[in-house]
């Protein structure tokens, strides 16, 4: 079973230890925020502190959210063993969670917000699928 470190660090974090998972997390965040401003999310250091604070709150609530959650996801995601489904899921919750805190965090609009936080998103996990591929071959 494949556990994302965005939506799920808990469990990511004993899969891959602190060294790699922090690697990930600096790679997320610093590509998520050149994501926000190329997208005119606002200037360069803004868009750094979003991205930082929505993947650091996105960590937290992700933890909570294994530690409540993962033996029921385990056991659904271990009966399918689907990449793709772990993607879609974790993804979504990932999407729903950054989604939230930039919205609480600058109040603009609804959709400028889930594009940006989409695309942004959309990028990372398009790039971790392939860091994924690459350690399975």
């Amino acid at each position: 079973m494949w556990i994302l470190a965005d939506a799920f660090p808990g469990p990511a974090l004993l899969v891959v230890g602190g060294g790699i998972f922090l690697a990930m997390e600096v790679g997320i965040t610093l590509g998520e925020s050149v994501i926000l401003w190329l997208m005119k999310w606002g200037p360069y250091p803004r868009s750094l502190l979003d991205a930082i604070v929505m993947n650091i709150a996105s960590g937290f609530l992700g933890t909570v959210f294994s530690l409540l959650m993962f033996p029921t996801l385990a056991s659904a995601l271990s009966s399918t063993q689907s990449l793709v489904l772990t993607l879609v899921l974790h993804g979504s919750i990932t999407l729903l969670m950054e989604t939230a805190v930039l919205l609480v965090l600058r109040h603009k609009p609804l959709g400028k917000t889930v594009s940006v936080t989409l695309v942004a998103n959309l990028v990372s996990y398009s790039c971790l699928s392939l860091v994924i591929v690459a350690m399975a071959l």
